[in-house]
């Protein structure tokens, strides 16, 4: 349960309930979402094998008070479509988030945050350069949970071997025009694997 009582972590040093608490009632809404940037953050974890897999849900997890953290997972392709998909996920308690990690069926690890951001904002902007953009209606409100307008570490570790991989989810034929994606992956002398549509 969470202590109202228990101090707010985003710096004023008041508690809880004489803090964010209220806006934190109203956690959906666009204006709030850029004000849990500043809730410190508690940890990040990753699938392990995810340079394998080539696909993951990155999960950023910040403290707002004793025993109370929200959290934002982002499903991510590092071989070719970037961001697919980011939930929120509000006032979760430890429990909570050993439950949620819990129900991957790949171990999950741990992260640093700037590893986590750098991977996050780097398969974004390789799904870039082979003209794909973010798969979610972003709006800057999830965008601004990991502080998307200051500067990150850029990495080499995507696409497979370097180049754009797709591999179509059972669910993209919905989601994407999944031709479309296939000709500007081998226009960047990239591969596709299809599913077939049952």
């Amino acid at each position: 349960m969470i202590d109202l009582y228990s101090f707010c972590q985003c710096g004023s040093g008041k508690k809880l309930k004489f803090c964010c608490n209220q806006k934190l009632k109203n956690i959906d809404s666009k204006a709030v979402m850029p004000d849990l940037a500043k809730f410190p953050i508690y940890d990040c974890f990753i699938i392990e094998t995810w340079e394998f897999s080539g696909l993951s849900t990155v999960n950023v997890v910040r403290k707002v008070a004793t025993d109370f953290y929200v959290c934002v997972s982002y499903l991510v392709d590092f071989w070719c479509l970037g961001l697919k998909d980011a939930s929120l996920m509000r006032k979760l308690s430890k429990k909570d988030l050993t439950r949620m990690l819990g129900f991957s069926e790949e171990k999950m690890v741990s992260i640093p945050y700037q590893e986590a951001r750098n991977l996050i904002l780097g398969a974004i902007d390789f799904a870039k350069t082979v003209d794909i953009n973010p798969g979610v209606q972003w709006e800057g409100i999830l965008y601004s949970f990991i502080e998307s307008d200051q500067a990150y570490t850029q990495k080499n570790c995507f696409g497979k071997d370097g180049v754009p991989c797709y591999m179509s989810g059972p669910r993209d034929h919905e989601k994407y025009n999944v031709e479309e994606i296939c000709r500007k992956v081998k226009r960047k002398n990239g591969e596709c694997i299809i599913v077939i549509k049952g």
